[in-house]
């Protein structure tokens, strides 16, 4: 075991307690400790850090920040809520939505789930909203575009009823408090054959209801994601 090195002597600088879960991506690791923060390491060239560049890490740090909406923002804490205006382009808002803009992730939010994919992440907050960041090149964010973020990003859309969010390679899945499942990303959207719940978020699409499909409605949606599957029911 002395080849091994404990994460906690790590975290416990920054006052968290114990590891409560932890994500692996391709080239990247996120834990959740106990308290609700998010320590990252691993490459950042693509975001997937969140920690607001694109630097790599060698040790666990600390994710401080994310883009949050004021009016969507859970009132715990205290201090000064902005951190800061627009930057970079990522901010923006839309008609009279409220515009993004970076918090203090650590008074703010507390997060309650965290997943990753190949160059992504996703996590769910004890308030029941999503933050996505990291690579977008499929819309794998689920924020209507394909620019990567570097820092956590919230998906309006989806407000506070997400019960859990888990990512594929290139895809997000997001189970809502109602049992509806939504995703985006690479071989959802297109082939899910509904139309998004918001035009501004495109990339959200509703899965269909496996269990009540006809055993060719069955083969249609699979070969829309993958054309091997389908064989193995015909």
């Amino acid at each position: 075991m002395e080849s091994f090195t404990r994460l906690e002597q790590h975290l416990t600088k920054d006052g968290a307690d114990s590891v409560t879960q932890v994500g692996i991506g391709n080239a990247h690791s996120v834990v959740l400790s106990e308290t609700g923060k998010l320590y990252t390491w691993g490459w950042g060239d693509r975001g997937q850090l969140g920690l607001s560049d694109w630097e790599n890490q060698n040790r666990p740090k600390l994710l401080k920040t994310v883009n949050h909406a004021p009016r969507h923002a859970p009132k715990v804490g205290s201090g000064s809520f902005l951190l800061g205006g627009h930057g970079g382009g990522e901010l923006g808002g839309r008609g009279g939505a409220a515009v993004l803009r970076p918090v203090d992730a650590t008074v703010y939010v507390k997060f309650a789930s965290i997943s990753c994919g190949q160059d992504h992440c996703v996590a769910v907050t004890s308030e029941g909203q999503v933050f996505t960041w990291g690579s977008n090149s499929r819309g794998q964010l689920g924020l209507g575009d394909s620019k990567s973020r570097h820092r956590p990003t919230l998906i309006r859309s989806l407000r506070r009823q997400v019960r859990d969010a888990q990512c594929g390679a290139m895809h997000t899945i997001c189970l809502m408090t109602g049992g509806s499942v939504y995703g985006w990303g690479a071989g959802v959207s297109s082939s899910s054959g509904s139309s998004s719940v918001d035009d501004t978020r495109r990339a959200l699409a509703l899965l269909p209801d496996l269990g009540r499909m006809s055993l060719n409605e069955l083969k249609k949606h699979l070969r829309g994601l993958d054309p091997r599957r389908a064989k193995i029911i015909e």
